[in-house]
């Protein structure tokens, strides 16, 4: 016997998904584990040809393995379930298609999944071709901009912006691509204005971008800085070996002068400019004519009672 099929005023079983927004024109893959949710599955595929109304959860509630009828977001999708793996045990691993943005109208839970009767909320189409145009233009120089600040090859996701000469089309790609919370991206379906919607994309697109290019700067300096850390270690560790091959080795006395200078109370000015003639007696080695001179300079430097003090004598009467 054939399943029955319902029309779609019958309403749908209802998905409602974690930390994901579904947006119409977007095939992408879903995994199902939720009780309530693999129930629904199996009703949309049995019953409604594998159409199911796809929601955002607005927050964790509980342990999340149910929701009730407050959880869900009050805008979803209706979508097709292209493909389905696995059981009602184990779980099923879908590929599913978003058709078209709905307005929840009324929902229900006295089934084994939620059920709602919802009603078609199309976005007004309040750009004139020119505008479009323009607005898909700024948004494809953008997005390659965003592209070109993220580490690895990019290049299909290039040719995938280049492709799409729909605005309708391109928004939902850049939407569920912007690194932003779920409440964001639900507010992005939300929004029942065409202009209104590529508008806010855009300003989210440019937020991603300053912060991309925050990012990128630091990690060009953090890698300059670890660049430069690295050829001082190599050029050490060279100086050590030529040490070695020359017989140069540093004596116990020099490489105590770091820690004396370090355990000296010395002004912060006299302390760097002794390191620094520590570190160069270092460099410059025993055979050097150099040497004797800055061992004199720090043996002197060392000797300076820097923090002692005498109390002077002003009285002329003790004058002699």
């Amino acid at each position: 016997m054939e399943a029955q099929e319902h029309s779609s005023g019958d309403g749908l079983p209802v998905v409602v998904t974690r930390n994901f927004v579904l947006y119409p024109d977007r095939t992408v893959p879903l995994v199902i584990n939720r009780a309530q949710s693999i129930a629904a599955i199996e009703e949309s595929l049995a019953h409604y040809g594998g159409r199911v109304l796809i929601v955002a959860q607005r927050k964790e509630t509980g342990d999340g393995s149910r929701v009730s009828t407050d959880d869900p977001y009050s805008v979803g999708v209706v979508a097709k379930v292209d493909r389905k793996i696995g059981d009602s045990k184990r779980g099923f691993q879908l590929i599913v298609t978003g058709v078209d943005r709905v307005q929840i109208r009324d929902i229900k839970d006295d089934k084994p999944f939620l059920f709602a009767q919802y009603s078609d909320h199309p976005v007004e189409q309040d750009c004139d071709d020119a505008t479009s145009k323009a607005l898909l233009m700024n948004a494809r120089i953008l997005g390659k901009e965003i592209l070109g600040l993220l580490p690895g090859d990019t290049s299909q996701l290039e040719v995938m912006l280049d492709a799409v000469d729909d605005l309708n089309a391109f928004l939902p790609i850049v939407a569920e691509n912007l690194d932003v919370s779920v409440g964001k991206k639900q507010e992005i379906l939300q929004v029942s204005s065409l202009r209104s919607k590529t508008l806010m994309i855009l300003e989210l697109m440019a937020d991603q971008k300053k912060t991309l290019e925050i990012q990128v700067d630091v990690r060009n300096k953090l890698t300059e800085k670890m660049g430069k850390h690295q050829r001082e270690a190599i050029l050490r560790e060279q100086i050590r070996t030529i040490r070695d091959e020359l017989g140069e080795t540093k004596s116990a006395a020099d490489e105590d002068y770091v820690r004396r200078i370090n355990e000296a109370n010395l002004p912060d000015a006299v302390k760097a400019v002794a390191l620094d003639e520590a570190r160069r007696l270092e460099a410059v080695g025993s055979g050097s004519p150099e040497t004797h001179v800055i061992r004199n300079y720090l043996d002197l430097i060392l000797a300076i009672p820097w923090t002692v003090k005498t109390e002077d004598l002003l009285d002329l009467k003790n004058a002699s």
